[in-house]
């Protein structure tokens, strides 16, 4: 990060400390306006964009010629023809229906939406029912937050991962 995450400023600092340089990685969207104040700034940034850029340096107090501007490194992926897979490939992995389309619903963090659930079934009920004016089918692609949330709430984890295991049992019934 910018050095707003705690253990990230106690490497900057270390870093600093033994005359290292340090570089901050941006690595989502919004973490340059909704993370406040860096605890111990990093000699660099490595932003998505200009947009990112400019909220580095008036938000951060980063110097502009050490702000540095190279895409979201960690979606690179996405963008190799190597790891593109077609759509029937795609939908055999996961028990899709190539024919059908396709609509993605991709979760919020359930630390501060409780609802993914809900979503899923409302989303299911319609894709089954016809609503959207043709016969779809709903893929649920939940949040990385999800992983650290079975740890953090055990309790809360396991009753929304049965609350999406009885959806896809109702919707394959159906």
């Amino acid at each position: 990060s910018l050095g707003y995450f705690d253990v990230d400023a106690y490497l900057v600092r270390s870093a600093r400390r033994h005359k290292v340089t340090s570089v901050g990685i941006v690595v989502n969207w919004d973490n340059t306006t909704n993370k406040g104040m860096a605890l111990a700034r990093p000699d660099y940034a490595i932003v998505w964009g200009e947009k990112m850029r400019r909220e580095s340096i008036l938000h951060h107090d980063m110097a502009p010629e050490r702000v540095l501007t190279a895409g979201a490194a960690h979606y690179d992926g996405y963008c190799r023809p190597e790891t593109f897979i077609d759509r029937s490939e795609f939908c055999r992995s996961r028990g899709l229906d190539p024919a059908k389309p396709i609509i993605l619903y991709a979760a919020m963090s359930p630390r501060r939406y409780p609802y993914n659930p809900r979503v899923t079934e409302i989303l299911a009920r319609a894709a089954g029912d016809g609503s959207f004016g043709m016969a779809a089918q709903v893929l649920v692609r939940l949040h990385p937050i999800y992983l650290g949330f079975r740890s953090e709430r055990p309790a809360d984890w396991a009753r929304e991962m049965q609350a999406f295991d009885d959806i896809r049992a109702r919707r394959r019934r159906a």
